[in-house]
């Protein structure tokens, strides 16, 4: 479901994207990704065949993407996270009109896929690999961002 504060656009990170129309406030809800919900078995297929605009809910499930949620880009430095509860972004920060909304794949994924960074932020890792492929140091940047089962997972 998007807000009427974002549309979908041509972006610079990685052709379509999502950006505000509106200021969006730090901790306001920017959207929630719909879809339908499969198992990470029929993820992996998908994946295999060049289709990634998933979302992973926990280890066993997965969104498949199906409205222009899908248009969310990566970023090394991102404005939105999952930060409560898997599907629905939260601004991590102010968000001015026209700024691209983004959260970092690497602090919602752990499933076994890595993929070339184009987000072009000061701190890009130039990879996004799965939360527990990340080195320590970058493990403990993302989990504040991280999606809640991955906390859990980070606290075990």
């Amino acid at each position: 479901m998007l807000s009427s504060k974002i549309i979908k656009f041509y972006s610079p990170i990685s052709g379509n994207g999502i950006k505000c129309v509106e200021n969006i406030k730090k901790g306001e809800l920017i959207m929630v990704f719909e879809g339908r919900e499969i198992p990470t078995e029929e993820a992996n297929k998908l994946y295999s065949n060049g289709f990634d605009y998933m979302l992973q809910m926990d280890h066993n499930h997965f969104l498949y993407l199906e409205e222009d949620t899908k248009y969310v880009n990566h970023s090394c430095e991102p404005n939105g996270a999952f930060l409560h509860q898997a599907g629905h972004l939260i601004a991590l920060r102010d968000i001015t009109q026209g700024e691209e909304i983004t959260f970092d794949y690497s602090a919602n994924e752990d499933t076994d896929f890595s993929m070339n960074c184009g987000c072009g932020s000061p701190s890009c890792r130039k990879k996004i690999l799965p939360f527990h492929q990340n080195e320590t140091e970058v493990q403990e940047r993302l989990l504040d961002k991280a999606t809640p089962y991955l906390k859990v997972d980070s606290k075990e």
